[in-house]
């Protein structure tokens, strides 16, 4: 058992230090959703993902509400609402099961994933606007 526990904790931790794009789970879209450039929909549109589809989940912020993925060569934001993952051989809720996911919770920071995904967007010049968003509580900075 302890052995056990040792070697699943070594498995957690390696994970967490890998690259986020060395990293992803499978996860579906319940409804078409739009993938946003931050964990919010007053980000950007980023585009719309359509029901049913298989998207890369990298992480999510605290609580799980809102996820990082990517999907046919977009990479953003859907509502964790919206996912599913596989848990003990089937389809469930990822706000059900994202507590015994292995899934990183990590912060979000406008600067280093806008400069890495955004580049070429029309909104990207907005970047240190939106660095100013307080996506935990809605409000500006």
């Amino acid at each position: 058992m302890r052995m056990t526990l040792f070697a699943s904790a070594f498995a957690f931790v390696a994970a967490w230090a890998m690259p986020a794009s060395a990293q992803y789970y499978n996860a579906y879209t319940t409804t078409a959703t739009n993938i946003h450039s931050g964990p919010g929909v007053a980000y950007p549109f980023v585009a719309l993902v359509p029901t049913g589809t298989t998207v890369h989940l990298y992480s999510c912020v605290r609580g799980w509400q809102w996820c990082d993925i990517a999907w046919d060569g977009h990479r953003g934001w859907i509502a964790g609402a919206y996912l599913q993952t596989m848990w003990q051989n089937r389809r469930q809720p990822w706000p059900i099961v994202a507590p015994r996911h292995p899934v990183p919770v990590v912060p979000f920071h406008v600067g280093p994933y806008w400069d890495r995904y955004y580049r070429p967007r029309p909104w990207y010049p907005l970047r240190d606007r939106w660095a100013r968003w307080d996506y935990e509580n809605n409000v500006w900075r």
